[in-house]
């Protein structure tokens, strides 16, 4: 009989060659698998520290605008209380002045009052066209009062323009505190 060939060998020769190819492809995988985990770890890594170096810029940049705005407030301070104490100070000026004001207006009134004294005394006497003691004592009570008007009126602009000259002082300076707070 002529035998028939056996079948078992080239079979179990095919799923050997079957399971060694099988094997390498895991394998291969296996080897592909892991170097996408190493570079999707790498990618993380790199990501991460990008974060890392963004969330440190900003926080750099933070404290610096911090460190500014505590100087502006600081400067804003500064100009207020200067501004309070130069206004506090051209109030006591005024006061001042009004009281000198006043005092003089008093001895000018004094004066004035004695000078009438004097002029009806004399007046007793004869009188002739040239002397008028209450024609002179009015000119004189006008005169009193258009000074007292005229240095109320030049006390009153002095201190408009100094209260100006003030607030303008202040916002340059205010001006200038901005102008530092904007600059990078």
């Amino acid at each position: 009989m002529i035998g028939l060939p056996d079948i078992r060998t080239p079979l179990l020769w095919l799923l050997g060659v079957g399971l060694i190819a099988a094997l390498g492809v895991a394998g291969i995988e296996r080897t592909r698998a892991a170097g996408a985990r190493a570079a999707l770890a790498t990618e993380k890594r790199s990501r991460a520290q990008e974060d890392a170096d963004r969330y440190r810029v900003a926080l750099a940049d933070a404290l610096r605008s911090s460190e500014k705005m505590a100087a502006h407030a600081a400067a804003q301070q500064g100009l207020t209380h200067a501004l309070a104490q130069e206004t506090s100070a051209r109030i006591a000026a005024e006061r001042s002045n009004g009281q000198l004001a006043a005092g003089l207006r008093d001895a000018f009134a004094a004066f004035a009052a004695r000078d009438r004294e004097e002029a009806a005394a004399h007046a007793a006497g004869p009188r002739d066209s040239g002397d008028r003691p209450g024609a002179i004592d009015s000119l004189f009570g006008e005169a009193g009062e258009l000074l007292a008007r005229s240095a109320d009126l030049q006390e009153e602009a002095r201190s408009i323009v100094t209260r100006r000259d003030s607030e303008v002082k202040a916002l340059k300076a205010q001006v200038e505190a901005d102008r530092g707070f904007c600059v990078p």
